[in-house]
């Protein structure tokens, strides 16, 4: 009847959306049973129906925003640590592209506009040693340069890179922080026609000998134990080229060819003559005299100095090209 009918509807319970199926183990060995749980809001996934017959066949899981939060706080980490990585790598391009693509013999330097420019001194020394000098010519320097001296200009030297003779650099260490007579009797008896320097102070060149200077005193005490590196140094202990430098550091070759003329060369301003770049502070305010040697060729940027050395009158004519 109809009221029963009613009565009977009006018992059920509510459709409360899609029933979830869930597996629950039963009690029995080898059975299971299944329950159906309601798709409630706040459950963790949602039944897919097919809806050809009905039937729920899969679930779909929600999205759990509360879980994504530390896989951003990993991907931010990991962005920190890659960000120096390749800072690292661009500065390393960089630096090959600037410092060590350049040709050793010709350095790149920045002009005041900021556009680059090309330090060629060496490259200029070497063509002159070779087109206005003797071939059987023989030059003394500091071994950095002996490899280059004799490639670009086809010219014997004392010693070059191949430093296996320690006594041979020790020879031309004395040379070098001698005063100017015995380092002229030196170079006779190595039957030396050239002495070849790199100087800096002109233009801020901080690789020069002058800067190297302590070397050739402390490995020349190889062939002459009397060198003190002490009587190359201030009273206080210091290297200085001015009014306060050692005396022997001052009476000594190498500072002489460095600084010959040189007081004409560079102003600093008003009672501040020869003021060396390098060092920053003006050189000992006396005119160096040179008695031994002579001035063959200075570079454009008197980076690279190159002396000749004079002949006793007894002891035979030699023909050097000038």
């Amino acid at each position: 009847p109809p009221e029963e009918s009613m009565g009977t509807l009006g018992s059920e319970e509510p459709a409360t959306g899609p029933e979830e199926p869930v597996a629950v183990k039963a009690t029995g060995k080898g059975k299971s049973s299944s329950k159906k749980r309601s798709g409630r809001p706040g459950a963790r996934g949602v039944a897919a129906s097919n809806p050809s017959n009905g039937n729920t066949v899969s679930w779909l899981p929600r999205l759990d925003h509360t879980r994504s939060k530390p896989v951003f706080f990993g991907l931010g980490m990991l962005g920190l640590m890659v960000l120096p990585l390749m800072m690292f790598v661009l500065h390393g391009v960089w630096t090959a592209s600037e410092a060590y693509s350049s040709p050793s013999v010709v350095m790149s330097s920045r002009n005041p506009d900021g556009s680059r420019g090309y330090i060629d001194d060496y490259r200029e020394a070497y063509y002159w040693l070779r087109q206005n000098t003797a071939e059987d010519s023989t030059v003394l320097s500091w071994w950095d340069y002996g490899y280059q001296i004799a490639g670009f200009s086809n010219r014997t030297t004392i010693v070059d890179n191949n430093t296996w003779n320690n006594t041979h650099i020790g020879m031309v260490g004395r040379v070098l922080n001698s005063p100017e007579d015995r380092a002229f009797t030196m170079c006779t008896k190595l039957d030396v026609d050239y002495v070849l320097i790199i100087f800096g102070g002109l233009i801020g060149y901080s690789g020069d000998d002058v800067n190297k200077f302590l070397w050739p005193v402390r490995i020349s005490r190889s062939v002459d134990p009397s060198v003190r590196e002490m009587d190359y140094l201030t009273p206080r202990g210091g290297f200085s080229v001015g009014e306060d430098a050692g005396p022997a550091f001052r009476e000594s070759l190498l500072y002489k060819l460095a600084y010959y003329r040189f007081l004409d060369q560079n102003q600093a301003g008003p009672g501040r003559r020869g003021f060396d770049r390098t060092r920053n502070a003006p050189i000992i305010q006396t005119p160096v005299q040179l008695h031994y040697f002579e001035e063959a060729f200075t570079s454009k940027s008197w980076l690279v100095r190159l002396y000749r050395v004079r002949r006793r009158s007894n002891r035979g004519s030699r023909t050097l090209k000038t």
